[in-house]
């Protein structure tokens, strides 16, 4: 029987089991909390001790210089949930020993018990609130559960899990993994967050920021939008793109890489998201001087890696 859905004091709650990014063991564990605090406290304890290793590992990781050689961002996505998986096991058995100090923390109880109180015969049966270790614990649950859940159930998260579940046929045409389309529809578009719209306030589904050119037939969107020149930023006024879909936004632009010149450096890069990257920099797919380095940063960013991960389970990719 699962030691999270039992309302006896349990023994330590074995983490071991369960997998780092699962929020529904976060749940179980909420729920058991509240119906026995002092039962649950080792296993709070366990939870932090858990993510603060995790923080540990991958402050350690990012110390280490890292070569192009067998560091795609795949691996690193891989990597970073390895860590997550270790510091979770790790925290189940001895660990570091945080876990012990923070459950002997949170037993601290220094709340005057009613037996310790002078009887008085008018006295009334005393109610004491919960013991502060309760709320402690309760708190603790929810930041962790913050923590687990936030990669995979925020705005941001949807947005690249719905680009993603429609990029692979683009994808495999340019030759690059889709969390890597994902990635850049998200810089694109601040996560998605600012949209491309017409006058009307209409989405337009410009994913990648494609200006109307003269060839362009179809409806424009007239934005504002922050052009670099000779290294100054400089807003401008442009004509952009208008789509039905996202599917239609994704088409036209595995169109525009594999059909132009420019951005034969981007083609056949798989999941290596700096060599992706740099070939759309050299290309001249955007006039800002660091999109290369945005773009690798937002690919490698936990937030994307958790949720193109999710999107590819549920695709069977």
């Amino acid at each position: 029987m699962n030691p999270l859905m039992t309302n006896k004091p349990s023994a330590a709650v074995d983490l071991t089991g369960r997998l780092s990014y699962d929020v529904q063991s976060l749940n179980q564990l909420r729920a058991h909390a509240r119906s026995d605090e002092k039962s649950s406290i080792k296993a709070v304890a366990q939870q932090f001790e858990a993510m603060f290793t995790s923080m540990m590992l991958k402050s350690m990781r990012n110390a280490v210089p890292q070569s192009d050689i067998g560091h795609s961002s795949e691996t690193r996505m891989f990597q970073g949930m390895f860590d997550d998986q270790l510091s979770q096991n790790l925290a189940s058995h001895r660990g570091l020993g945080i876990a012990a100090l923070v459950e002997r923390q949170l037993t601290r109880t220094d709340l005057i018990a009613p037996k310790d109180l002078p009887a008085h015969k008018s006295a009334k049966p005393l109610s004491l609130p919960l013991p502060a270790v309760a709320m402690t614990a309760q708190q603790a649950l929810e930041a962790a559960k913050a923590r687990k859940a936030e990669e995979t159930t925020t705005p941001l998260a949807d947005f690249v899990a719905a680009v993603v579940g429609q990029a692979r046929k683009a994808a495999d045409a340019i030759g690059v993994a889709p969390h890597l389309l994902a990635a850049q529809a998200a810089l694109e578009t601040a996560w998605g967050k600012r949209k491309i719209v017409d006058a009307a306030g209409n989405d337009s589904f410009n994913l990648f920021g494609i200006k109307a050119g003269k060839g362009w037939q179809g409806k424009v969107a007239h934005v504002a939008t922050t052009e670099f020149e000779s290294g100054q930023a400089v807003k401008k006024l442009q004509p952009f793109r208008v789509y039905g879909s996202y599917g239609e936004a994704l088409e036209d632009y595995a169109r525009l890489v594999t059909t132009s010149e420019r951005y034969q450096q981007v083609l056949n890069q798989g999941d290596d998201a700096r060599a992706f990257a740099k070939g759309l920099q050299q290309g001249g797919y955007a006039t800002d001087p660091d999109y290369a380095q945005k773009l690798e940063r937002v690919a490698n960013s936990k937030t994307l890696q958790r949720a193109a991960m999710k999107a590819y389970q549920q695709q069977g990719i």
